[in-house]
């Protein structure tokens, strides 16, 4: 043998003997990764034009879990007071279905990754003047939930 390789071979019989190095905190398990909890805060300007009322919607999207998120869609939908209509939005987006009664379709906008603790702005529709009455803007973070999350209720 050369002393290369008998240095090499003592080295490894060292460590087989050493205790195990102290870990503080627990690490991961393989195949059970931190996962994202993604949550949604719907914030509206209102601008008052000589048609009426205007309204922009943007969304704050939050990322409270311990993992990155992927990216995902983000849907958001009026529900009008009883009887009354939502305005129709200035633009183009995609629409999917209605997701409670009275709801207009859910407006789904594309939502970037946001890594563990992050959050990003998702800017929503404008819409064409609102009739006086009474409305409730809901929205939902990954709303076609592509995204594993730790609480999948509190979208």
């Amino acid at each position: 043998m050369s002393p290369r390789r008998t240095v090499w071979l003592a080295t490894l019989a060292d460590l087989a003997c050493a205790a195990p190095p102290a870990i503080s905190g627990a690490l991961p398990q393989v195949g059970n990764q931190p996962k994202p909890d993604l949550k949604v805060r719907v914030e509206l300007a209102k601008e008052r034009r000589t048609d009426g009322v205007h309204v922009r919607m943007r969304f704050r999207v939050i990322n409270a879990g311990a993992g990155p998120a992927a990216p995902s869609t983000l849907g958001a939908w009026c529900v009008p007071a009883a009887g009354g209509a939502c305005p129709a939005l200035a633009g183009q987006y995609e629409q999917g279905p209605a997701v409670e009664p009275g709801a207009t379709g859910v407006v789904r906008l594309p939502t970037p990754a946001i890594p563990a603790g992050g959050a990003v702005v998702v800017m929503g529709p404008a819409t064409r003047p609102w009739l006086d009455g009474h409305y409730t803007i809901r929205a939902v973070a990954d709303v076609l939930q592509t995204v594993a999350e730790t609480i999948e209720a509190n979208n």
